[in-house]
Formats: C-alpha cells, structure tokens, sequence
C-alpha cells in the first residue's frame, strides 16, 4: 500500500522526546483511500477518488518509516501517536484506524495504555485490569500537585502494599512509567509471574520526577506484566507499553480530560505541557 493514500486532517509531524522516534499527531478524522470500488445501483462499479495529504512534506519522514516497515528495511514498529479529547480518549474510531495501520503495515503491538482506564475501551488483544486499591488520578477532582501525567493524562495511584496493576497480550518489549516523589513507596514488576529486577524499584525522591523501567522478553509470545506495591508509600503509575520489536506500527492515544483548574482538554495550551 502506498502511505501518501492515507488522508489525515490537519496532519503534521514531530520527534518524541522519550526515544527520538517520529510521532503523527492527527486529529479526529483520518480515512485511509486505497483504491477500492464503490458499486452503482446498475451493478458496474467505479474507482473511488483518492484523497491524497494536503502539504504532505512534513510527514515525508513518515511516509518513508512506513515503507521501511512494508519492505521490511525498518526493524522496530512506527509509533504514532494521535491527539484528542474524550473521543480520542474512548479509543473506538482510533481502535479502526489502528486495526487499518497494522493490517497494512505489520502488527506493532497495543502500544501505551493504562489499565483500569475508565474512559477508554477494551484494546483489541490486552487484557489488563487493577486491584482494588488502585485510584484514578488526573479526573474527578484527584490532581496531583506537580501535575506530571503521561499520554492518557490519568495516573493509577495506591499508597498500600500488595496492590498490582497488569496487562497480558502477545509482545516482547515492555516499558512501565512511573512517577518517584516524597513519600513514594516501593515497587516490584514481573513478566509471567516471575520478578525481572534485582532489587525494587524505590519511588522516594526529593521533588517528584519521571521514572522508567524497559524490559525485553527474547521472544514474541503472550506474556503478562505486572506491577505490584511493596510497602506503604505513594505509587502512581502513568501507564504500560507492550510492543512487538519487528516491522509494523502502533498507534498511541493522547487526551488531557479537562479539570476544575482550567487545565487539560484537548487545547494547545493543554497539550503544549505535555
């Protein structure tokens, strides 16, 4: 397939800053025009119009990391990643475009979630979920003071012990992201039951900062990841990322729920801080 029959509105691109990978940032319409037919009511059927980008330029980086991973020159999945509010958030028309990505491209895996995610669907092949203890922060009032949120602009938080939050689906790279601060607890994560650090991770920090923990399984295969509290102390968690490290792509959700503050929504200002 060729990528530049993709239409995407408003489309530009840009660099993550977590692995200097190239990120898409659309908005909520994109349609993929391969060259299908649509049937007239006298039976002959026509070629459909191709929409092609408006200024498509800026993605050329884009356009070429996906051909690298239809030709199979690219290794690694295309991460993209789109920006929204609430429809973005609840994952059903993003849950299409991702299917179409990965039909055409290679299967990258599910990407960034947040398990126990209240405003998104099931992601098509995860099973995920929390303990009890677990609270949601970022919504309903539950704001934490440094305001550090990753994609889905939520956090999984617990100051008990004994408290695991998990996804299980078919990957082999894992990455948990967390926040260490004052008061932080200790956490332990494990690949298919079994421990994969050799000491917990310590969450006590002097001002609150960005934590990360990568794992790399040998093979591609259904595995469960976890992450449990050990003692008491503030765990928040901002979320999981399950990839298959081979060609293909995944697509990423980022929405900021509006708050009380002002804050959030999908607007510049709110996206800018992230």
């Amino acid at each position: 397939m060729d990528p530049t029959r993709l239409s995407l509105h408003r489309g530009l691109s840009m660099i993550s800053p977590m692995k200097g990978i190239i990120i898409l940032a659309i908005s909520l319409a994109v349609s993929f025009q391969v060259s299908g037919q649509s049937p007239a009511s006298n039976s002959k059927s026509h070629p459909q119009a191709i929409r092609k980008v408006d200024n498509a330029a800026p993605l050329k980086n884009f356009f070429a990391a996906l051909r690298a991973s239809s030709s199979g020159k690219r290794l690694e999945p295309v991460r993209i990643m789109q920006f929204g509010d609430s429809h973005t958030a609840a994952d059903i028309l993003t849950a299409q475009i991702r299917r179409r990505f990965q039909t055409d491209f290679g299967d990258g895996g599910p990407g960034f979630l947040v398990p126990r995610n209240p405003m998104a669907t099931r992601r098509r092949g995860v099973i995920s979920g929390a303990s009890s203890g677990w609270l949601i922060e970022g919504i309903g009032g539950r704001i934490a003071p440094d305001n550090i949120y990753g994609p889905a602009g939520i956090a999984l938080a617990t100051s008990q012990p004994n408290e695991a939050a998990w996804l299980q689906t078919v990957a082999n790279h894992f990455e948990v992201y967390y926040v260490a601060q004052p008061g932080g607890g200790s956490i332990d994560i494990e690949v298919d039951g079994a421990s994969v650090l050799d000491t917990p991770i310590l969450l006590e920090s002097r001002l609150p900062r960005l934590g990360s923990f990568f794992y790399d399984d040998p093979s591609v295969g259904n595995h469960r990841v976890s992450v449990r509290s050990l003692t008491p102390g503030k765990v928040r968690l901002l979320g999981l990322v399950s990839e298959q490290i081979n060609p293909g792509a995944h697509l990423e959700l980022t929405s900021r729920p509006p708050r009380p503050d002002g804050r959030g929504g999908a607007d510049a200002r709110s996206f800018a801080s992230i």
